[in-house]
């Protein structure tokens, strides 16, 4: 584990006994803004002290069950590179959630932008192609979401709470009702157009901009291949070219695919996974998630069995630069980037 994620899991649970089989799927109702209210509510302790534990910038993310905490994960913010945690009902996620069948062994990335000087902590949930994909406090699917402030999503019987924390950012006082009436507000951005988002979420937007709102915004997630990864008319980004014993392939990537993510494992769920290359039992059935935050394109573990290596040290992410190399396994495949203009 990296020393900026911090886990705190149920009382009782052991990543030993993990029962790492497959996921269940089906439908849930409908759940609404009112439900997140009272789990807060009730939980209130359990969530307060988790974002509370976080002593610099960055983000917790605490999750409630229906018979109460599960588990918290609190992540800093780093000046100048991305930070990331995998949430999963696999033994080797780092917030790790074994008892909700519906929760897919990766289930998602929380990816905290880097930290600029002045501009609030943000950073995006991202749905890893999951059975049971996301539902936020609106009952909407979400595939990823990004924001600069609180906001809460579902995950099978989870409930997840999601609290960006500044480095001026007051403790919590008050009765729990009064705290969660004082969050605050979200503003969905797609509900007033994709195309200003970024200007929004800068603070460059011609209009008003008040800093008690929470700006989110609901985004694709991981592109697949068959989805192209190269738009028409769109110039490739780049080349990720992806080589082991055996054999190799190749993925041109455009910027829409770019930053949406693509998805490297052996399982059906991934880009290229028809292909051989990525066969091997020392690869993950979702390995790793090749995406670009803040202009900067990076290789972040999805909370694989043998990790991601560089330079022959295990990282939890990497970025991804010409002629630099990452690898899956420690040796099995490799990773490598090119820009093609």
């Amino acid at each position: 584990m990296s020393d900026s994620i911090v886990v705190r899991l149920k009382p009782g649970l052991s990543r030993d006994n993990a029962d790492n089989a497959g996921t269940l799927c089906w439908a849930w109702p409908e759940r609404t803004r009112r439900v997140f209210r009272d789990v807060f509510v009730e939980n209130y302790e359990s969530i307060r002290s988790s974002r509370e534990a976080l002593s610099g910038p960055g983000v917790t993310v605490t999750v409630i069950g229906p018979s109460g905490f599960e588990g918290t994960a609190a992540i800093s913010a780093k000046p100048n590179a991305i930070n990331a945690l995998t949430i999963g009902r696999h033994s080797y996620a780092h917030l790790f959630l074994s008892g909700e069948m519906l929760m897919s062994l990766r289930q998602s990335a929380v990816i905290l932008y880097p930290l600029v000087a002045g501009d609030r902590v943000r950073f995006r949930v991202l749905d890893l192609r999951a059975a049971s994909p996301f539902e936020d406090e609106r009952g909407n699917r979400v595939a990823a979401l990004e924001a600069n402030g609180p906001v809460f999503l579902h995950a099978g019987a989870y409930s997840i709470f999601v609290f960006p924390r500044g480095p001026d950012s007051a403790p919590w006082s008050g009765s729990p009702e009064r705290v969660w009436d004082d969050l605050p507000e979200r503003v969905y951005l797609e509900e007033h157009g994709f195309e200003r988002a970024e200007e929004h979420f800068r603070g460059r937007s011609a209009g008003r901009r008040r800093s008690e709102e929470t700006l989110a915004l609901s985004l694709p997630g991981p592109s697949m291949e068959h989805e192209r990864l190269v738009q028409e008319g769109e110039p490739a980004r780049g080349r990720l070219v992806v080589r082991s014993a055996e054999g190799e392939m190749a993925l041109e990537l455009g910027c829409a695919a770019a930053t949406r993510g693509v998805l490297l494992g052996r399982y059906g769920r991934c880009d290229g996974s028809r292909f051989a290359v990525l066969s091997g039992s020392a690869i993950s059935r979702v390995h790793a998630l090749v995406i670009e935050i803040a202009g900067s394109l990076y290789a972040v573990d999805a909370g694989s069995k043998n990790g991601l290596w560089l330079r022959g040290a295990r990282v939890p992410l990497a970025g991804l630069r010409p002629g630099m190399p990452v690898t899956l396994a420690r040796t099995v495949a490799t990773l490598e980037w090119s820009f093609l203009h």
